[in-house]
C-alpha cells in the first residue's frame, strides 16, 4: 500500500483526505504529487570524441525539480471557495521562495521552491474548483532532520546523498583543525573568540554569522550516506551537524 502524503507551503496545506467537511480544504488526486519521490534527471556536457566511439567522460550532475500538485478545492461556500482560490492563485506569484514541506509514512522533509508555470484552477460547481500548481525547485535534494554530535563522535544521517557539514565552535580560537577520514580542514589567523561557524561543503568559515575570507584550507566534504565518519575539531569542543538528504 502507498503511504499517505501530503504538503505545506506558506500557510496551505495540500492533503490527501480532509479530516472533517466543514472546513476549506485543497484535497490532492491520487498521486497528486509529483517529481519528488521519483529519480532526479541529469544534466552533462556530451562532447562526442571525434574519429572514435562514444563521448568524452564528463561530470554528471543533478538537475532543478519541477513538481506539479494537482487535485481539487472543497469550500463550505461560494464565498469561502472564492478566498481559496485567490489564496492558491497569490502564492509565490511575486516571485519570491517558499518552503515546501513533504510529509508521508518516512517523515518530513523539505525543499526551497519557486512557482514554475501559472497556476490553474477551473470551477466545476459554487463550491468546488480543480487546481494545478506548478513549482520549481532549483535545489532537488530534499532535506530532513539535522543531527548534531560531538567532537570525536561517529556522524552520520538517514538520507540516501551526500549531506552538508557544518562544525559550530563557541569562544573559537584564531587556528585550529577539523579531522575526519576525507582529510585535514585548518583555519588559521583567523578572529578569535565569538562563535565560529565552518561550512565544510564550501570551506566557508563565519565568525558570529559574518564571513571571514583568507582564513581557511584543505579539503572540504559532505557526508556520505550508510556510513559513519569520526569528526575531530582539535579544539576538543564543537558541534558537527549533518541533515538527512535525499534525492
Amino acid at each position: 500500500m502507498r503511504s499517505r502524503r501530503s504538503a505545506r507551503i506558506n500557510g496551505l496545506s495540500f492533503v490527501e483526505w480532509p479530516s472533517d467537511h466543514h472546513g476549506s480544504w485543497f484535497v490532492l488526486d491520487q498521486d497528486g504529487i509529483k517529481g519528488v519521490w521519483e529519480g532526479v534527471d541529469v544534466r552533462r556536457e556530451d562532447t562526442a570524441r571525434p574519429l572514435s566511439h562514444g563521448s568524452f567522460d564528463a561530470p554528471v550532475f543533478l538537475a532543478s525539480r519541477v513538481i506539479p500538485v494537482s487535485g481539487h478545492i472543497s469550500a463550505p461556500s461560494g464565498a469561502e471557495l472564492v478566498h481559496e482560490m485567490k489564496r492558491l492563485t497569490g502564492l509565490l506569484a511575486t516571485g519570491g521562495t517558499g518552503r515546501l514541506s513533504l510529509e508521508d509514512d518516512s517523515g518530513v522533509t523539505y525543499l526551497d521552491v519557486r512557482l514554475g508555470a501559472s497556476t490553474q484552477i477551473t470551477q466545476l460547481d459554487a463550491t468546488t474548483a480543480r487546481f494545478l500548481v506548478t513549482f520549481w525547485a532549483p535545489d532537488p535534494r530534499r532535506y530532513g532532520e539535522t543531527h548534531s554530535y560531538i567532537s570525536g563522535a561517529p556522524v552520520f544521517h538517514y538520507g540516501n546523498f551526500p549531506s552538508p557539514v557544518s562544525v559550530t565552535i563557541p569562544s573559537a580560537p584564531a587556528s585550529y583543525t577539523i579531522t575526519s577520514p576525507a582529510g585535514v580542514f585548518s583555519v588559521t589567523g583567523a578572529t578569535a573568540s565569538g562563535t565560529h561557524v565552518v561550512d565544510l561543503r564550501t570551506g566557508r568559515v563565519t565568525r558570529n554569522g559574518s564571513l571571514m575570507l583568507g582564513v581557511s584550507s584543505g579539503p572540504t566534504w559532505e557526508m556520505p550516506p550508510g556510513t559513519s565518519w569520526v569528526h575531530t575539531v582539535s579544539t576538543g569542543t564543537g558541534t558537527i551537524k549533518v541533515q538527512d538528504t535525499f534525492v
